[in-house]
């Protein structure tokens, strides 16, 4: 239905790209709002995974880490991989094909601060999840910058800006990301967890020593 509606307010060329990049930003916005869910909402939160599975969750942070930022890169990444049309990507760059002559240069300062602020998520995709750079894994070379939170929160933003941007030059509205709903999802686990642990320590009293865990930061 969605779909359907992007197509007939802008067309068979850039209504299916649209909706498609929709679909990515929204999944995007997914794993980031579980991120924050789980690792970003104060040490409380950080004690309780911690001592719920500490180990598993050093594992899924990583994994969440990673996962955003490829998110991040293929969406910004160039319109074509090898510059070979054959190899076309679904990306914001590929809106500005089809986006009218006429909005086409608003558009553009949009998609290119997006691509600029996620520079350094492409290194690290490059470098250290994509590949194993040789230099870094030896240490022979300068460790990567740290990518920090707000860094990626810039990034996301910018990107929300172009589909924002788009939406609304076609009068289809203002989709707000930030918002999505994922149901059953962290805030649900953290209850269990929350409720595991209750359980756990009463357990203590009766056999208080218990193996070292490994904590996430």
């Amino acid at each position: 239905m969605v779909k359907t509606e992007y197509i007939e307010k802008m067309g068979t060329d850039l209504g299916p790209i649209y909706y498609g990049l929709w679909c990515e930003v929204t999944r995007l916005h997914v794993i980031w709002n579980e991120y924050i869910e789980l690792f970003g909402s104060g040490v409380d939160r950080i004690n309780l995974i911690n001592e719920g599975a500490s180990n598993f969750f050093w594992l899924v942070q990583q994994s969440f880490q990673f996962d955003i930022i490829l998110k991040i890169s293929r969406i910004t990444d160039p319109p074509e991989s090898y510059g070979k049309k054959e190899n076309s990507n679904l990306t914001l760059r590929q809106l500005l094909a089809q986006i009218d002559a006429h909005l086409r240069p608003e558009i553009e300062v949009l998609v290119t601060n997006a691509v600029e602020k996620a520079r350094i998520c492409h290194t690290w995709r490059n470098k250290i999840i994509a590949h194993c750079d040789l230099k870094l894994t030896l240490k022979t070379a300068e460790p990567l910058a740290n990518l920090l939170r707000n860094q990626i929160e810039d990034v996301i933003t910018s990107i929300d800006s172009v589909m924002r941007a788009v939406s609304e030059q076609y009068k289809m509205g203002k989709t707000e990301f930030s918002q999505v709903v994922f149901p059953n999802g962290a805030e649900q686990l953290l209850r269990v967890i929350d409720d595991g642990v209750k359980a756990k320590q009463e357990r203590q009293k009766f056999s208080p020593n218990f193996p070292h865990e490994k904590t996430v930061s």
